[in-house]
């Protein structure tokens, strides 16, 4: 037993009591949590730039809120994120901007996400009953390490503002002490962050984690980045072996000279583990990792398929499907088999298809909304774009998942593809067909002056002749796609295989087009032309 990460770990539960405890108090008057969190906001704000131009110190409800604050996209706080950059105080929050977080957007590469101290204390308040409920359903995944996700930093440092730009590694979400007691319970130390080759990136990653015998719990993002990862281990295995042996680290290039010997003071000797390792297969992930408890992952809209895909390489792990969470605002967490809403986190709104707008306790099961979310970061409003189901209540407060994304939408022809509608007809097929695809990505390209959509599928199955056909007549449904395949402007569906590795093709493409690294995340839809020059492989059409 690693008896320094096993006190971490009950330290950092121990210490999330309170914010459990809070939500849990709150579960059956989500309606009193989020009005108090509102009227906070405009309180603190009033006397901010956006502030008083939307008159927040003479609001007095939820309802004048509406009527005097509009709904927002990213669009609308451009030139105060400039504002922001060039050091202007006091312009969406009182509170000094901490730092801008980067995310990728469907129009543009990025877009810079204000981030307070206060914006940092909300995400805490849903971590907390988040890992106060894992811990406390499981206590044994505190008897050893994890492995919390680390994203290496591709870009160059921003000096064109005087506010940083982006967090270094993803534990600093968590902040304060408890970030330090997460650190020391990482089975992969955060200077790993700092290698920018791919391959070096998962070389040292994979050495990390062999020699944790004592790994307990991952927690990754999308999916595919662990099956990819894991897929780098058999052509690594005799050095990564060798290496754990002599306490040394051999990437396949050289990494910088500090970084190596910052590395190299984390690693000792470990004989005893590379004999153990030496003797069985590197995909036989149950004798390298036997204490390994859960993993957690997205599981939702077009994650699913990975999902499932993870879950049959650790067919004996629970995988503990994440909420929603986005770099805006935590908008659900798993706690009692569900995704509720993080209620005390941020304030609330949904959007129903008819455009009305709901608050969190007047949700209806079974129902879709759009969200829309206000946080202690400056955003007002805000349009995350993300579609949700409502699935279940504990208490008042309701569970969700996650659909698509609104503003993924694939429109050439006028067929009005959307991610969400895609996943399911791919998922539907898949299963029909009994297909488990390790990438798919269904994209237009455009031949002869005909445009088609091409299914671009990885996968070592034998793929059935109606795969093609089916997918196009499940498109279909959608009665744009179906007007377009009518009238000629769309021609049928078309499958071609990928040869090599389809997310890592992918991924390239994307980072070449300006996106971090970190921050791409398989999607099963591209309204990008040209993926069959990326992909390679033969085009078929059935």
């Amino acid at each position: 037993m690693h008896w320094r990460s096993t006190l971490a770990n009950a330290l950092w539960w121990a210490s999330n009591a309170l914010g459990h405890a809070r939500f849990r108090n709150n579960l059956n008057n989500p309606r009193a949590a989020q009005q108090a969190i509102l009227l906070r906001y405009l309180r603190t704000n009033a006397q901010t730039a956006f502030g008083r131009a939307h008159q927040f110190a003479s609001i007095r409800s939820i309802h004048d809120y509406q009527s005097r604050v509009p709904l927002s996209t990213f669009d609308d706080y451009e030139h105060y994120i400039e504002r922001i950059r060039g050091g202007e105080p006091g312009i969406l929050t009182r509170a000094p901007i901490a730092r801008l977080m980067p995310s990728s957007g469907s129009s543009r590469a990025r877009k810079l996400i204000p981030y307070t101290a206060a914006l940092q204390r909300e995400f805490n308040a849903a971590i907390a009953p988040w890992i106060w409920s894992l811990f406390r359903q499981d206590p044994r995944l505190m008897m050893g390490r994890a492995y919390w996700s680390i994203s290496p930093i591709a870009d160059e440092p921003d000096s064109s503002g005087s506010i940083p730009i982006g967090f270094e590694d993803d534990s600093a979400y968590i902040g304060g002490f408890a970030k330090s007691l997460v650190d020391s319970a990482l089975a992969v130390p955060s200077e790993v962050k700092h290698i920018q080759s791919a391959h070096n990136f998962r070389y040292v990653t994979l050495l990390f984690l062999l020699r944790a015998a004592d790994l307990r719990l991952i927690s990754i993002w999308h999916p595919s980045f662990l099956t990819l990862l894991l897929s780098a281990a058999p052509a690594y295995w005799n050095s990564l072996i060798a290496d754990i042996a002599a306490g040394t680290c051999s990437p396949p290039s050289p990494l910088q000279s500090s970084l190596h010997q910052s590395l190299l003071r984390r690693l000792r000797p470990a004989p005893r583990r590379s004999r153990h390792l030496a003797r069985i297969q590197p995909t036989d992930y149950r004798a390298i990792w036997p204490r390994l408890r859960l993993i957690s992952c997205w599981a939702d809209g077009n994650a699913a398929l990975y999902a499932a895909q993870l879950q049959n390489i650790f067919p004996h792990i629970a995988l503990q499907p994440k909420g929603l969470l986005a770099t805006e605002a935590f908008i659900s967490f798993p706690y009692r088999d569900r995704k509720l809403l993080a209620i005390t986190s941020h304030f609330f709104e949904f959007q129903a298809s008819d455009g009305l707008i709901h608050l969190a306790h007047e949700l209806d099961k079974g129902a879709e909304y759009s969200v829309i979310v206000t946080t202690a970061g400056g955003l007002y409003r805000y349009r995350l774009q993300d579609r949700i189901r409502i699935t279940d209540h504990l208490g008042q407060t309701p569970a969700l998942d996650f659909l698509a994304k609104e503003d993924h939408i694939s429109d050439h022809r006028g067929e009005k593809l959307s991610e969400g509608f895609v996943a399911h007809v791919l998922s539907s097929t898949f299963e029909h067909l009994r297909i488990a695809p390790a990438f798919v990505l269904l994209a237009p390209e455009e031949s002869d002056g005909l445009m088609a959509y091409t299914l671009f599928i990885e996968s070592d199955d034998l793929l059935e002749q109606p795969l093609a056909a089916e997918v196009d007549a499940l498109l279909g449904e959608n009665p744009h796609y179906r007007h377009c395949r009518t009238i000629g402007q769309l021609g049928p569906v078309r499958c071609q295989r990928i040869q090599g590795k389809g997310f890592l093709a992918y991924s390239q493409r994307l980072s070449d087009l300006g996106q971090r690294l970190g921050n791409i995340k398989p999607a099963v839809l591209s309204g990008l032309r040209g993926w069959s020059h990326v992909f390679g492989g033969e085009v078929k059409s059935h």
